[in-house]
C-alpha cells in the first residue's frame, strides 16, 4: 500500500524527537537558564524587585521554550526526507547558508564565554545542518523522484533506469480520502508536538530553577558576565545576515516545487523558536544598553520570522498545485504499471 512506508517510519520520527529531547534534558542539569551567561540586571528593592523577578522568570521560561523549539526543528525535515527518499523540496543553498550562520553562532558562543551546554547546542545545530546536506547528496545520488536507482548505473538523470517498486493503484476518491486523513493526522501531530515542546521547555526551566534553589553545583553560575565584546557582536551580526539571506533561495525554489517535499513543521517551529527567543530578551530588560547588546540577535530573529511567514504563506497558496502534482504522479504510476 502507499501508506506502508509512512507507517513504518513513525518509530524513526519518534526516535529523532526523543534524542532531541534527551539533549535538551541534559542541558538543564548544568545551567540555570539560557540567559545566565549574559549576567543579571542590577538588584532593586520592593515592588520593583518583585516585578523584575517575575519578568526574569518569564524570560527564562520563554528562553527554554525557544531552545526546545530549536532542538527539534530539524527532525521533521529529516523525517520528511527519509520517508520520501528525496530532499528535492529543500534548497541546498538555504541549508549551506544556514550552516554558516550556525557555525558563526557557535563561534560567538565560544568567544562570548557562554556555558558549555549552550556551546553544545550550537554545535548540535551545525550537526543537524550537516545531516540535511548529507541527505540531499545521498538521495540525489542513489534515488530519482524517491525511487531507488538500479545498482549498475551511475549518477541519476532522467534516463536512468529505476528499480520500480510496486505501488497499488488507487482511485481519485480513495486519494482524496487519504489526503483528508493525512491532513487530520498532521494537524493532530502538530498539536501534540507543540504541546510537547511547551511542556518540555517549562519542565526544563522548572528543573533548572529547582537545581539552583537547592544549592546546585557548578561554579559557572557564579562567574562574572563577559559583557560587551566587539568580536562577539561581529559574529552575531554576521550570523544574523546569514540567517536572513538563507531564506531567499528557499522562497525562490518554492515557486517551482510548490513547497512539495518541504516540511511545514520546520518553519512552524522556527517561527515559534524565534518569537519566544525575542520575547525572552524583551522580558528580561528593555534598557537601552541591554537592547543594543542584543540587537544583532533580535534583528536576525525578527527578520527570519517575517521571511518564514512568507514560506508559510506559500504552503497555503500552493496547496492546490501540490494536489494537482500528486494527481499527475498517481496517473504516471498507473501508466507505468500498465506498461510493466
Amino acid at each position: 500500500m502507499v501508506s506502508s512506508r509512512s507507517s513504518r517510519s513513525i518509530p524513526s520520527a519518534a526516535l529523532l524527537f526523543l534524542l532531541a529531547a534527551a539533549l535538551l534534558a541534559t542541558s538543564t542539569l548544568a545551567t540555570r537558564s539560557p540567559e545566565s551567561a549574559q549576567g543579571s540586571l542590577p538588584p532593586s528593592t520592593g515592588h520593583t524587585h518583585d516585578k523584575q523577578k517575575l519578568r526574569e522568570e518569564w524570560s527564562s521560561v520563554m528562553g527554554w521554550v525557544s531552545i526546545a523549539c530549536w532542538v527539534i526543528v530539524y527532525s521533521p525535515q529529516m523525517h520528511q526526507n527519509y520517508v520520501a527518499k528525496s530532499a528535492d523540496g529543500l534548497s541546498i543553498t538555504f541549508v549551506i547558508i544556514w550552516l554558516a550562520g550556525d557555525a558563526l553562532n557557535a563561534a560567538g558562543a565560544l568567544v562570548q564565554g557562554l556555558l558549555w551546554t549552550m556551546i553544545i547546542l550550537a554545535l548540535y545545530y551545525c550537526l543537524c545542518d550537516c545531516v540535511l546536506i548529507y541527505q540531499y547528496w545521498y538521495y540525489g545520488k542513489y534515488y530519482l523522484h524517491g525511487v531507488r536507482i538500479a545498482q549498475s548505473t551511475g549518477e541519476a538523470d532522467e534516463r536512468t533506469p529505476l528499480v520500480v517498486e510496486r505501488v497499488a493503484t488507487i482511485s481519485e476518491d480513495e486519494a482524496k480520502a487519504e489526503q483528508e486523513a493525512s491532513w487530520k493526522r498532521q494537524t493532530l501531530m502538530y498539536a501534540v508536538a507543540s504541546l510537547a515542546v511547551i511542556a518540555t521547555g517549562v519542565t526544563a526551566w522548572y528543573v533548572a530553577e529547582r537545581t539552583t534553589s537547592d544549592g546546585g553545583k557548578g561554579g559557572s553560575h557564579d562567574k562574572e558576565p563577559v559583557g560587551w565584546r566587539w568580536d562577539a557582536q561581529l559574529y552575531g551580526w554576521a550570523s544574523a545576515l546569514l540567517y536572513l539571506s538563507s531564506r531567499f533561495p528557499q522562497i525562490l525554489k518554492n515557486r517551482t516545487t510548490k513547497c512539495e517535499g518541504l516540511s511545514l513543521a520546520l518553519f512552524v517551529f522556527a517561527v515559534a523558536g524565534n518569537i519566544t527567543y525575542v520575547a525572552s530578551i524583551l522580558l528580561k530588560s528593555t534598557e537601552k544598553e541591554y537592547l543594543i547588546e542584543s540587537s544583532s540577535w533580535m534583528v536576525g530573529s525578527l527578520g527570519t520570522i517575517f521571511l518564514d511567514f512568507i514560506v508559510l504563506g506559500q504552503f497555503i497558496a500552493y496547496r492546490k498545485d501540490r494536489k494537482e502534482m500528486a494527481r499527475m504522479r498517481r496517473a504516471s504510476i498507473s501508466s507505468n504499471q500498465v506498461n510493466l
